[in-house]
């Protein structure tokens, strides 16, 4: 389990890094800003359902994997490694986030004049709940969101890899993404940097925190063949 607090390491020595001079900001006319604008504007009613569903749900869904992998494990009767590796992977992811923010200190797309964005309101399922996707004060790079909805998904899928399970973790995870962008609160690089960094973080953990021999089971279905004296 020591081995597990690498990401965290890795998040203390980026912080120890020297920060920019000046925050980096894309030029109005680069490929991440033009982008950033195809996906805010982007009219399909399907589409924009789809990113406010995606936000609306993220939090529920960093809480639910984990947990739902510990209590699949606890029901099941088997480990409940899975479980505490896409803890730690989402809590690494987090770490990792919070100190490159810190660090890199790019405002957010809607806060910078010539994007041709605003922050869009958060559709609370609770009147008054949640009221905005963005706290004042944040920063964009890289996405936090995107970070820990790849790393939940990323240890779903290599601790579970049916492709049942592996397709729906990845499509719910860039839609996460997606969704930043949609909001005005991300540009795509910022989404691109977490979607890596939720990636790798949660491979390191998986590595370093193994199944035991013996401990996971076929991935298919188990045949019991019962021979009968005649």
């Amino acid at each position: 389990m020591r081995l597990s607090l690498a990401p965290f390491a890795l998040a203390a020595l980026l912080a120890a890094a020297p920060s920019p001079a000046q925050p980096r900001t894309p030029a109005a006319d680069s490929a991440d800003v033009r982008v950033l604008r195809a996906v805010y504007r982007a009219p399909s009613p399907a589409f924009r359902t789809w990113m406010r569903a995606s936000d609306d749900t993220a939090y529920e869904a960093f809480a639910a994997v984990p947990a739902g992998l510990g209590v699949y494990a606890l029901a099941a009767g088997e480990s409940v490694r899975p479980a505490a590796r896409a803890f730690l992977a989402e809590a690494g992811a987090a770490a990792f986030v919070t100190l490159t923010k810190r660090r890199i200190r790019r405002p957010r797309p809607f806060r910078v004049a010539g994007n041709g964005v605003s922050a869009r309101v958060r559709r609370a399922r609770l009147e008054g709940a949640r009221p905005s996707v963005v706290e004042d004060g944040s920063f964009s790079m890289p996405s936090g969101h995107t970070a820990l909805a790849f790393a939940a998904a990323t240890s779903l899928g290599l601790s579970h890899p049916e492709p049942y399970v592996v397709l729906p973790a990845l499509v719910w995870a860039s839609g996460v993404g997606l969704a930043r962008v949609w909001h005005g609160v991300h540009y795509p690089s910022d989404v691109v940097a977490g979607a890596a960094a939720g990636f790798v973080i949660a491979g390191a953990v998986h590595l370093l925190l193994p199944d035991e021999r013996g401990e996971r089971k076929p991935a298919g279905p188990v045949v019991i063949i019962v021979r009968v004296p005649l």
